[in-house]
């Protein structure tokens, strides 16, 4: 079937648009972006397909999985619709992720699940329809919520939050996170509230915290601003790092650490095995939290010797923007400073007036913008 023809179950149903609405396949992420950027009369209808595959999550193990896999292959088998399919229709095969929206589709099994990751950091996540609870924001949004136990979560643009199905009876509050969000957590010692990321798994019992983990970007960061957390990696899920209230663990998605990415000047900074990282907060006394970790619940986007090509996502966040560089090596320049009330327009202007070398141009269409490469005169 062509794309231009697709409904939200067909969406729903292809392998690469599921990558691309996690962020898993780098290519089907910018196969989809151009696609939808090409065809901005389907973003909403690929918009509810995102909604789909997002509205059914929490961990799984590989026995479940395949357990549950005999138990949806069975009811497919077995159900009328499958007996009775009419004949003048192609063939569709559903395989991997694109048997999640036959399921939803045709209702033949009450639990099913997905798989998002790869290698040492696969993310597993199972869903409940019934019950799992998502929360999510789109590209210049912010939202905050509270939960069923009383924990406030604040979450920041393009975040998706979802509790298990078990999360107000279960013996842990479990959710799991893709975004940023700051957390003031419930306090409940005898149901410890758990955060499930890509790369990291965070325990508290009552406290604050931020957490940074967007798909595709460079690290991940749990901040702790009061009380205390236990941390640990997905990829060494039995050693557990204690932060202390202003810490601060970065782990790289690459799960490796450089002089040049963390400098080792600042002050109780700890770096262990070369996995993660442990540093105090960053502050800026321009902010008025003073936190820089926390600087976007004001409104603000703080950068500090960031490359453009980092930067370019943040501002996709934050501005509902795509980004495109003609010239690969734009992504190297380095920017320092803070965004707040500033439109876009005027935001890469005064990125322009900081280039240190050649400049750059930009042309804003819509809701892309392209950055181009421009010679000194």
């Amino acid at each position: 079937m062509e794309l231009e023809y697709y409904v939200p179950e067909d969406f729903a149903s292809d392998d690469s648009f599921v990558n691309y609405c996690f962020e898993y396949e780098p290519k089907d992420v910018a196969f989809w972006r151009q696609w939808l950027a090409d065809h901005p009369e389907r973003k909403e209808i690929a918009e509810h397909a995102r909604e789909l595959v997002f509205s059914t999550c929490i961990k799984v193990t590989p026995e479940e999985k395949q357990k549950e896999w005999e138990k949806v292959k069975t009811s497919l088998e077995q159900s009328p619709i499958a007996k009775n399919k009419p004949h003048d229709r192609p063939l569709r095969i559903f395989s991997g992720a694109g048997m999640l929206a036959a399921i939803l589709l045709f209702a033949v099994v009450g639990v099913v699940f997905l798989y998002w990751g790869a290698g040492e950091s696969a993310f597993e996540m199972k869903y409940a329809l019934s019950s799992a609870q998502l929360y999510n924001t789109t590209a210049g949004q912010r939202r905050s919520i509270i939960l069923n136990d009383g924990t406030q979560v604040w979450l920041n643009a393009d975040s998706r939050l979802i509790c298990g199905n078990d999360f107000d009876t279960g013996s842990e509050r479990e959710v799991s996170l893709s975004g940023e969000a700051y957390f003031k957590v419930a306090h409940n010692p005898s149901r410890p509230f758990i955060i499930h990321t890509q790369k990291l798994n965070v325990k508290v019992l009552g406290t604050e915290l931020n957490i940074e983990a967007y798909p595709g970007e460079r690290k991940e960061v749990a901040a702790l601003i009061r009380g205390s957390i236990e941390v640990s990696l997905r990829a060494d899920p039995k050693r557990e790092i204690i932060l202390k209230p202003n810490e601060k663990i970065t782990v790289l998605n690459n799960m490796l650490m450089s002089q040049n990415t963390f400098p080792m000047k600042e002050n109780n900074l700890r770096l262990k095995e070369n996995k993660f990282i442990v540093a105090p907060l960053s502050t800026d006394p321009l902010l008025d939290s003073g936190t820089v970790e926390t600087a976007w619940m004001e409104g603000k986007l703080v950068f500090r010797d960031e490359p453009f090509g980092n930067l370019a996502g943040q501002m996709e966040r934050r501005y509902n923007v795509q980004v495109h560089f003609t010239d690969d090596s734009l992504k190297n320049y380095r920017f320092t400073g803070i965004f707040s009330t500033e439109t876009i327009s005027e935001a890469l202007h005064a990125l322009q007036l900081t280039t240190p070398s050649d400049p750059f141009g930009y042309r804003i269409d819509g809701n892309d913008v392209f950055i181009t490469q421009e010679k000194r005169r």
